[in-house]
């Protein structure tokens, strides 16, 4: 272990696939940080309802992976979501200032087309 690391990421801290519960976990871990390859990664507690806990840990199971890799995969998707909606609402904006409706959308990308072939 490197020196200075927090003692969780000893061989008792649980490895990928192992049941455990983050409470038994913080009060070993300082400042609820740990260490994570190269990135800092933070601990987030979350309440979820008894039946989509059991599908999370089918689906763990089934895949090979931890939930929290899960959930993190869950998350990232969740913010791309966001991105791209933000993305299209942006869109919409710009084209309604412009007086560009969706009935207009055919006919600009032919034009597009045209132009670039």
């Amino acid at each position: 272990m490197r020196a200075g690391a927090p003692a969780c990421l000893g061989r008792a801290f649980p490895r990928p696939g192992d049941s455990w519960n983050v409470e038994d976990l913080i009060p070993r871990l300082p400042i609820a940080d740990v260490i994570s390859s190269h990135a800092m990664a933070k601990i987030l507690s979350v309440s979820i309802p008894d039946e989509l806990m059991r599908e999370t840990e089918a689906l763990a199971r089934a895949q090979g992976r931890t939930k929290s890799e899960l959930v993190r995969d869950a998350l990232r998707r969740q913010l791309q979501l966001e991105r791209f909606r933000e993305l299209q609402r942006y869109g919409r904006r710009q084209a309604e200032e412009r007086g560009i409706g969706p009935e207009d959308a055919e006919a600009l990308v032919d034009e597009l087309r045209a132009e670039r072939g």
